[in-house]
C-alpha cells in the first residue's frame, strides 16, 4: 500500500475513532432528543451601555440541565424549588447571583434553610412550551415546590410561539430543507445534537439584545384613559385568560401528581393604577395600543383568572371593570403570590416588567418571605402525620 493511502487510512480510521468517543461523551451530557431541550451549560454573554438598572458586562452560563442556577444537589435532604416561566423569571440580562431565584436561595439559606433553587425560566417561553417542558423536568428534578411566574407571554395566545417551538428539535418546524436534515441527523446522534444546540444557545444570546428594549423610553400614551375603554379590553380578553387558567391547571395537576407543590405568581408591571411621585403611571405607553391602566388591567385579567388562593391571610380578588372593582373572598384553589398588588416602584425596573438589578432584589427577599411560610407548612404537615404513628408506639401493650 502506498504511503499517501497508508496515511489517508491512519486518518479516516483516527477520525472515526474520535466522533465514536465523541459520540459516547456526547451522550452522557447532551440530553436525549425524544422530548424538550434547554441546553445544558448554555451561556449568555453580551455588553450594555444603554441603562444604569442593569450591569454594563452581561455573562452567565447555565448548568447542566440547562437551568440557571447551581447543579442539583445529590442530598435527598434538602428542599428543591423549580421556577418556571418567561424572560422576567429567567432574569435574562441580569447575572449569576443577581437573578430574583438567586437571592431568594441565598435569602433562605441565610435563614437556615436547606433549600436548592432551579431557575428553568426563559426568554419568550409561554405555557404553551411549559406543557412539554416540565414533565422532563419533573422526572430530572423531583422538586418539592414548582412556582409559576407566567401572563405577558400568553396574552391573546392560541397557539405555541416560536419560542415554545424552538424547544423540542423536530424536524417539520424548521423552515428549510437543510434545517430539517440536520435536525434529522441530530435526533439520531448526540454528537450532531450538541452542535446544533450550541450553534442555537448563540443565535438566542444574539437575539436577547434586540429583544429587549433597553433603551426604554417613558412617555404618555397617545390613547387617553378610559374607563369603558378599559371594561371592553378586558372583556375581549377573558376567553383567552380562560385558556390560560386551563392550561395553567394542567401545569399544576402534573406537578401535583409529581408528589410538588405548584404556586402561581402574579405578573407585576411598571404601569397602571398606582401612584408614583414622578410618573403618572396610568397614562404611559405601554404598547402602541394601550395606555398604562389598559396594560395593567388586561394583565391583570390573566393574573386573576389563576390567583385563587393567595397565601395571605386578607387577600381579596378583583372583579368587574379594574377602575371600579368589586371586592370579594377569594375562592380555595391554587396557592398565590401576590406580587402583582403590591406597591409599583418605577425604580425597580428597566423596561415595562423587567426587573433591574434593585428590583430582582427586592422580589427575591419577598419571595423568600413566602416561601419560608410554606416550608413552615410542609413542616407542621410532616410532624402532624409523623404524631399518630409515634403516638401508636407510646401506647403499644408493655
Amino acid at each position: 500500500m502506498a504511503a499517501w493511502a497508508k496515511r489517508l487510512l491512519a486518518l479516516a480510521l483516527g477520525t472515526l475513532a474520535a466522533l465514536a468517543l465523541g459520540e459516547v461523551v456526547a451522550r452522557r451530557v447532551v440530553p436525549p432528543a425524544n422530548g424538550p431541550i434547554l441546553e445544558p451549560y448554555r451561556r449568555l454573554a453580551l455588553e450594555q451601555t444603554q441603562t444604569n438598572r442593569l450591569p454594563r458586562r452581561i455573562d452567565w452560563r447555565a448548568n447542566s440541565l440547562g437551568l440557571r442556577g447551581p447543579e442539583l444537589p445529590a442530598d435527598s435532604g434538602v428542599t428543591r424549588i423549580l421556577c418556571l416561566g418567561g424572560s422576567t423569571t429567567e432574569c435574562t440580562l441580569l447575572n449569576d447571583g443577581q437573578t430574583w431565584p438567586d437571592v431568594m436561595q441565598e435569602e433562605l439559606t441565610q435563614r437556615g434553610h436547606r433549600v436548592w433553587v432551579g431557575n428553568a425560566g426563559r426568554d419568550g417561553l409561554s405555557t404553551y412550551g411549559q406543557l412539554s417542558l416540565l414533565p422532563p423536568l419533573l422526572s430530572r428534578v423531583r422538586p418539592d415546590f414548582v412556582l409559576l411566574l407566567n401572563g405577558p407571554n400568553d396574552i391573546a395566545r392560541t397557539a405555541p410561539n416560536p419560542e415554545d417551538r424552538d424547544l423540542a428539535l423536530e424536524p417539520e418546524l424548521h423552515p428549510s430543507a437543510w434545517g430539517r436534515a440536520v435536525r434529522r441527523l441530530a435526533r439520531q446522534s448526540a454528537l450532531v445534537r450538541a452542535l446544533v444546540l450550541a450553534l442555537r444557545s448563540l443565535r438566542r444570546s444574539e437575539a436577547y439584545a434586540r429583544r429587549h428594549d433597553l433603551a426604554f423610553e417613558l412617555h404618555v400614551s397617545p390613547h387617553p384613559v378610559n374607563a369603558e375603554a378599559v371594561g371592553d379590553s378586558v372583556m375581549a380578553h377573558r376567553p383567552y385568560a380562560e385558556s390560560y387558567r386551563l392550561r395553567v391547571d394542567s401545569l399544576a395537576v402534573m406537578i401535583r401528581a409529581a408528589g410538588a407543590v405548584p404556586v402561581v405568581i402574579t405578573h407585576s408591571v411598571l404601569v397602571g393604577p398606582h401612584t408614583s411621585d414622578s410618573l403618572d403611571l396610568q397614562a404611559l405607553a405601554a404598547t402602541p395600543l394601550h395606555n398604562g391602566v389598559t396594560y395593567w388591567a388586561i394583565l391583570d385579567t390573566y393574573n386573576r383568572a389563576v390567583c385563587r388562593e393567595a397565601l395571605t391571610p386578607y387577600s381579596l380578588i378583583r372583579l368587574g371593570s379594574p377602575l371600579g372593582a368589586t371586592l370579594l373572598p377569594k375562592p380555595l384553589s391554587l396557592p398565590c403570590i401576590d406580587l402583582a398588588q403590591q406597591p409599583t416602584r418605577p425604580h425597580h425596573y428597566y423596561d415595562l416588567m423587567h426587573l433591574g438589578r434593585v428590583g430582582a432584589q427586592h422580589q427575591g427577599r419577598v419571595l423568600a418571605d413566602y416561601v419560608e411560610t410554606l416550608l413552615a407548612q410542609q413542616k407542621l404537615e410532616r410532624d402532624q402525620q409523623q404524631q399518630p404513628a409515634k403516638d401508636t408506639l407510646d401506647h403499644r401493650p408493655r
